[in-house]
C-alpha cells in the first residue's frame, strides 16, 4: 500500500516569493490560475499549483480505491501547469496533488506564502451564493497570508 498520497511534481528553479493556487478543473479554477500565473510573473514568485483529492463524501461505508482520484488530481496539475507555462513561460512552477479536504490542503499549502489564489466557487455540489464552500473555508482559516478569490469572468 502506497502511504506517501502527497504527490509533488518536479519544482522548476527556486524563487523567494511564494504563490499558491488551488486547482479542481472548475472554470472559476482556470480563471484563478490566469490570475496567479500573471502575478506569479509580475512578482517574480515561484507559482505553487495544489490540486486536493479525497473519497466522495457519499460513498458512506463503500470501499472506493483512491487512485481515480489521485489520477484525476494529477491531471489537473498537470493541465494548469502547462496553461501557465503557455501564458508566461518565465514563472517557475511547482506542481502538487494531495490527499485531503480542499479548504484543508490549501490552508496547510499556504503556510510560509506571499498569497493564496482560489476561484470563487468549484466543483462543489454545496455552494453558497456567493463565496463556495473552500474559498469560504480560506477566508476564515488563513492566517499567514493574503488571499484572492477571482470571480470568473465571462458568460
Amino acid at each position: 500500500m502506497n502511504n506517501n498520497l502527497n504527490k509533488s511534481t518536479e519544482a522548476y528553479g527556486t524563487g523567494e516569493l511564494r504563490i499558491v493556487v488551488g486547482v479542481d478543473g472548475s472554470e472559476y479554477a482556470d480563471q484563478a490560475v490566469v490570475f496567479a500565473a500573471h502575478e506569479a510573473a509580475r512578482w517574480g514568485a515561484l507559482l505553487h499549483v495544489v490540486s486536493a483529492y479525497e473519497v466522495d463524501p457519499n460513498a458512506s461505508w463503500v470501499v472506493v480505491p483512491l487512485e481515480p482520484y489521485e489520477e484525476s488530481a494529477a491531471l489537473r496539475v498537470r493541465a494548469a501547469l502547462s496553461r501557465i507555462h503557455q501564458l508566461e513561460p518565465g514563472v517557475v512552477t511547482k506542481g502538487e496533488h494531495i490527499h485531503g479536504s480542499a479548504g484543508n490542503v490549501l490552508v496547510g499549502a499556504s503556510k510560509g506564502a506571499s498569497l493564496l489564489v482560489v476561484g470563487n466557487r468549484g466543483r462543489g455540489e454545496v455552494a453558497s451564493l456567493i463565496l463556495g464552500s473552500v474559498s469560504e473555508h480560506c477566508l476564515h482559516h488563513v492566517d499567514e497570508c493574503p488571499i484572492t478569490i477571482v470571480k470568473r469572468t465571462g458568460s
